[in-house]
């Protein structure tokens, strides 16, 4: 479950707000917390953002460490360059003068550029 940013500061203001002192160390019950999280938001689980907000002290999620997209400026650039100077060229012959997959070409012509080549064929 992905929360709000407005869900995630009302967890991590409801968490030390519920906070006690008691021996000269805080003690944060999560239960409190949960039940005024429930109150003000019905229909959400709490454990999963509390977790996160202790181990990192932020309510942003993190960067994601996945795999990075080739669709970058510089090859959409490319991209559109090679289309205008010759409209015709087929996505294979794209993806070879580019060094892309076909996928990555197909997605940069609908996404970015909202073409949709097309192959005319005779019935």
């Amino acid at each position: 479950m992905v929360y709000m940013f407005e869900q995630k500061t009302f967890l991590g203001k409801s968490h030390f707000r519920n906070g006690t002192k008691f021996d000269g160390v805080w003690i944060y019950s999560v239960q409190n917390c949960t039940e005024e999280f429930r109150t003000e938001f019905p229909d959400e689980t709490v454990s999963r953002c509390i977790e996160v907000f202790r181990k990192s002290g932020n309510v942003t999620r993190k960067k994601s460490s996945g795999r990075p997209l080739k669709r970058t400026n510089e090859t959409i650039n490319a991209v559109e360059k090679i289309m205008e100077n010759k409209p015709r060229t087929s996505i294979h012959r794209l993806a070879q003068k580019i060094d892309l997959s076909v996928e990555t070409c197909y997605a940069i012509l609908h996404k970015d550029m909202h073409v949709y080549p097309y192959k005319i064929t005779s019935v």
